[in-house]
């Protein structure tokens, strides 16, 4: 397996284990199945653009394994999406139809975000670095994949002072895993599909 930062055509495959993984949060949002991945693709592209060093891979020789973004401030990564235009690109390709997603499910994420940011337990780090996402494609779970991409995320992220992410509390081993790596159950915060269990390392 090989442990590296991901590149402009790993993308597309990145975006699969993604909708793979999160297939009921997919769906939460849009009430059906999402209909392409063009707009996954875009906002993974952003992400690759805005802060390369914070997504790394492991790959196959093959086919991708898995991922993980590990982002050092969510706050600039949020300026450069409005300063450099994408948010802009993104709301002009949902309007014309290139994600073809209709108007419904952005009413569902306005209303997700608001109770994710209004909720009574929502945690306020000191820091803005975070997990943001990880996953492992199906076929390559239980290898020890999430660990060493993780360990390359923390190493990315060492200077910062305190490291968050958030996990669902019936995700038991993704619970197990950032607790033998350091990370310790902080707060809660909630969003419309239920709570999650806020985590940090200092």
């Amino acid at each position: 397996m090989e442990y590296r930062q991901v590149q402009s055509q790993d993308i597309p495959a990145v975006a699969s284990i993604f909708l793979q993984s999160f297939t009921p949060s997919v769906e939460h949002f849009l009430g059906k199945p999402l209909q392409n991945d063009r707009g996954i693709c875009d906002i993974f592209h952003f992400i690759h653009r805005a802060e390369p060093q914070s997504f790394f891979v492991a790959a196959s020789e093959d086919q991708l394994a898995g991922y993980l973004i590990a982002n050092r401030s969510m706050r600039r990564i949020w300026l450069k999406a409005i300063t450099q235009g994408d948010i802009f690109l993104w709301l002009y390709r949902w309007l014309s139809g290139s994600y073809n997603i209709g108007t419904g499910p952005i009413k569902s994420i306005i209303r997700h975000k608001l109770l994710f940011l209004s909720s009574k337990h929502n945690y306020r780090s000191s820091s803005q670095a975070q997990i943001l996402s990880i996953a492992i494609h199906p076929d390559y779970k239980k290898n020890g994949i999430a660990r060493e991409l993780l360990n390359l995320g923390l190493t990315y992220l060492e200077g910062t002072e305190e490291i968050k992410l958030e996990v669902r509390p019936e995700n038991q081993a993704a619970y197990n895993l950032y607790t033998s790596l350091g990370f310790e159950p902080i707060d809660k915060t909630a969003d419309s599909q239920g709570d999650w269990i806020v985590m940090v390392k200092k």
